[in-house]
């Protein structure tokens, strides 16, 4: 019988078998290498972590202990380094019964008038411009409606979306290390580019 071990993989505590850490181990060290030059490694690698504890969450429902088995079948969800250096896009596991394909209902606080309840909606039925999921809880409040306790109600019920992996589900997206890479980036690259905004106006006065 293996030993087992009480780690903590993106926050959250998981009892995991020796071999299947010792996997898991090299595994993330594969990434920590080839993220290495990125500015948002860290980040990266922290959406990852977060998103591997949830698929391993997702798997434990019949088991407190986190196999050699779950770690390969998270690694397979998750893809390679070596996908990412030789092709533009990770090839998705269609026989995979955990491949994140499914929109989640989130709320979009990129795109918020008041808590991104609308845009979350948009998201999640398809609908291109959330401004007609706003015009609709208008229409229905201007009517007489109760349109405004549907919205408090989503707004205390919906979570945020907050990690890359929340993003990608919420506009049923796969989630892997691609895509949460590339997320990760867009949202560092948003960051820079408004930092340098804010430094050319302070000149510009």
């Amino acid at each position: 019988m293996n030993k087992t071990l009480n780690i903590n993989l993106g926050g959250l505590p998981l009892t995991i078998d020796e071999d299947a850490f010792q996997k898991l181990d090299n595994y993330l060290h594969q990434l920590s290498v080839h993220f290495s030059k990125s500015e948002s490694s860290k980040e990266i690698l922290q959406d990852i972590e977060f998103r591997m504890a949830e698929i391993f969450k997702e798997r434990m429902k019949t088991s407190s202990i986190v196999s050699y088995i779950m770690v390969e079948d998270a690694i397979k969800l998750m893809g390679m380094p070596s996908d990412i250096d030789y092709n533009s896009q990770i090839k998705e596991d269609t026989d995979n019964t955990y491949t994140v394909r499914k929109k989640k209902l989130f709320r979009d606080l990129q795109d918020k008038k008041i808590a991104g309840v609308c845009s979350g909606l948009a998201h999640y039925f398809g609908v291109d411009d959330p401004i007609w999921i706003r015009a609709i809880f208008l229409f229905g409040l201007l009517a007489g409606g109760s349109t405004i306790l549907v919205y408090i109600v989503l707004w205390i019920l919906v979570d945020p979306a907050v990690t890359s992996s929340d993003k990608l589900r919420m506009k049923g997206e796969p989630v892997n290390i691609n895509n949460i890479a590339s997320k990760v980036e867009e949202k560092f690259q948003q960051l820079t580019d408004r930092f340098e905004e804010l430094i050319q106006k302070s000149f510009n006065k």
